[in-house]
């Protein structure tokens, strides 16, 4: 009699031989839910090759089939759980950040790339070239608020000398780039500072550069020595 191949790995088995010799293993099984394929022809090493091609592909096909209820189980479980609420102080931080920045956008003109291209008589078939190259070079900056495109400062824009960039924004910039992004700069800027008068940065940049540029270093030796 021939002997019957049978491979078995986690509950999967796949069975190879004559009807009878199968049929013989087969009506062990029970209940066991069964797949049967029959080969008019072919040898046993074809036989025994397309035997273990479909064990590894009814293993294969099972594991997905388990992995996709896993899935779905999960999928029930996250759309059925309760959100979890942010912390009060999450929130309100998330509120104060809102505001000042709203406090921002109100406190001065802000300009787009389009904007600042046609003051400055510059190009605006790409207006946003210039722009974001003295940005690069640290000669001005910008802030993005949700939902909006880039915007300039105003006040970073010299009338004088054709909308550039104010020459000594730069070192301010410089001198707060450790401790300020651009909206901590932007917040700067736009707050009252006891150094200048109570006179806001933003107000002075262009009458009284120098003293803008005393009051970034204050800043910035107080953020250094806490």
């Amino acid at each position: 009699m021939t002997v019957i191949d049978r491979v078995e790995l986690t509950g999967i088995a796949a069975f190879a031989g004559t009807a009878h010799e199968v049929g013989g293993r087969l009506s062990r099984a029970k209940d066991q839910q069964v797949v049967a394929f029959m080969l008019p022809h072919g040898t046993v090493q074809e036989r025994e090759a397309i035997a273990q091609t479909v064990e590894m592909l009814v293993k294969l096909t099972a594991g997905r089939l388990i992995s996709r209820k896993r899935e779905m189980l999960e999928s029930l479980v996250n759309a059925w759980m309760p959100a979890i609420a942010e912390p009060k102080s999450t929130l309100r931080e998330a509120g104060m950040i809102a505001k000042a920045r709203a406090e921002v956008l109100e406190s001065t003109e802000w300009l787009t790339a389009v904007q600042v291209a046609e003051l400055a008589n510059l190009s605006t078939i790409n207006p946003n070239a210039q722009p974001t190259r003295w940005k690069r070079e640290g000669r001005i900056f910008s802030i993005k608020p949700a939902g909006s495109v880039e915007l300039f400062p105003a006040y970073g824009l010299d009338a004088l000398s054709d909308f550039r960039p104010v020459k000594e924004l730069a070192e301010v910039i410089k001198i707060l780039a450790d401790s300020k992004d651009s909206w901590g700069l932007a917040y700067w800027f736009a707050s009252i500072n006891s150094f200048l008068g109570r006179r806001r940065p933003q107000d002075v940049l262009s009458t009284s550069p120098g003293e803008v540029i005393a009051a970034a270093i204050d800043e910035a030796e107080g953020v250094m020595h806490g």
